[in-house]
């Protein structure tokens, strides 16, 4: 990239920024990233319209740095193309957003195209449109464009990739809080599929927000999505796995553990994929107890309760200890959803000074735990002996 007398044909501009969306860890990849869009910049306005639209969407998945004149200037000429199409203007609009373009008015045949037929735009023109128009607060028009866009991501979604899996589920957050739509559940199917496909592309940051938004709607996650997972576990460097993702883990795949198949396959003696990740980053997460903040804990203790799952011995036996120091830190509401943990595995280690229970029940006693917390409390302590 630095070799640019001649200057790199489009096509080879294009291929490394590809590799460079692709190869997060690349060696000095902001300076490569930076030179090339130095040269994009140096042959846009002679580049075919449908060359230049690629060049834009892989300058927005690689997350390369764009200088806002120079947005500008992809959007005049994109704008001023004389073959256009639909589907070339969706990716460019995305692309420009994506990098941080700031418009208050699109050209004519940009929004022009924003007004086309979401069906006929395919699964991933499909999502950009409406991540655009919401991003562009065009929410009538996201309105309109919602159930045809939906049945087309539907569809086709093994071509989506986790940009557009983000975008779908960016455009549902809006949907949601602004005209009270919400997502089928076929397209959510739709949609733990598609990051299932894509799962191994993803750095552990990236699947535990995904995984984490996908768990947001109240939909357990698919088997093949914990599958993923499982194998991530395997292969993640251990620098990856922070107290924080473990703790956004286990309670993404805590959503949805009180199905009937999970019932029937804990009353059978046997183990689901949920039980299994519950040992495997309760054990990861105990291992790092000392360097997790309180809220972690907090989340990562009710996530396991809810599962149902015991740590290991010796994982239980530091969060014991852990706890049983660190109670008086622990707000009253989060003290509530902890105790529920010790309630239903009890504590680890043989010393009785090892049991945080009486000491996060004070912190209980200290001021009233919300009304959800109160009643899954009190139903666990019912049915404790």
């Amino acid at each position: 990239a630095r070799l640019m007398a001649p200057p790199l044909p489009a096509d080879t501009v294009i291929e490394l920024l590809a590799a460079c969306g692709a190869l997060r860890e690349l060696h000095s990849r902001d300076e490569v990233l930076f030179d090339l869009s130095t040269a994009c910049e140096a042959m846009h306005a002679d580049l075919p319209v449908h060359q230049l639209s690629e060049m834009l969407v892989h300058l927005a998945a690689a997350e390369a740095y764009v200088a806002p004149e120079l947005l500008d200037k992809f959007a005049t000429t994109l704008a001023g193309a004389d073959t256009l199409t639909n589907r070339q203007a969706v990716d460019g609009v995305w692309a420009l957003l994506t990098l941080d373009w700031q418009v208050d008015t699109l050209a004519p045949p940009l929004h022009q195209a924003l007004c086309s037929d979401a069906g006929a735009l395919g699964a991933v023109g499909a999502a950009r449109l409406l991540w655009s128009l919401a991003r562009l607060q065009q929410y009538d028009r996201c309105q309109a464009a919602y159930k045809p866009a939906l049945a087309s991501i539907v569809s086709d979604w093994r071509s989506l990739g986790a940009l557009q899996v983000a975008d779908v589920l960016f455009v549902d957050d809006e949907m949601r809080s602004r005209a009270g739509y919400a997502m089928p559940d076929e397209v959510m199917v739709a949609l733990c599929d598609a990051s299932a496909a894509v799962f191994h592309q993803l750095q552990t940051v990236a699947a535990a927000h995904t995984l984490k938004r996908l768990a947001s709607r109240g939909r357990a996650l698919s088997d093949p999505l914990l599958m993923c997972l499982l194998r991530h576990m395997a292969t993640a460097p251990p620098e990856d796995l922070r107290p924080s993702v473990l703790a956004t883990f286990l309670a993404a795949i805590a959503v949805g553990s009180g199905g009937v198949a999970w019932h029937a396959t804990e009353a059978s003696g046997g183990t689901t994929y949920r039980h299994e990740l519950s040992e495997a980053l309760s054990a990861k997460l105990a291992f790092k107890v000392e360097a997790a903040q309180v809220e972690d804990i907090q989340q990562a203790l009710a996530a396991v309760a809810e599962i149902g799952r015991r740590p290991p011995p010796a994982a239980m036996q530091a969060i014991s200890s852990w706890t049983a120091r660190n109670a008086t830190s622990i707000t009253p509401a989060g003290a509530a959803q902890v105790v529920i943990f010790f309630l239903h595995f009890g504590p680890g280690g043989a010393a009785p000074a090892a049991d945080p229970t009486p000491a996060l029940c004070a912190r209980i006693a200290t001021a009233l735990p919300p009304p959800a917390d109160a009643a899954r409390l009190l139903r666990t302590l019912s049915a404790s002996p």
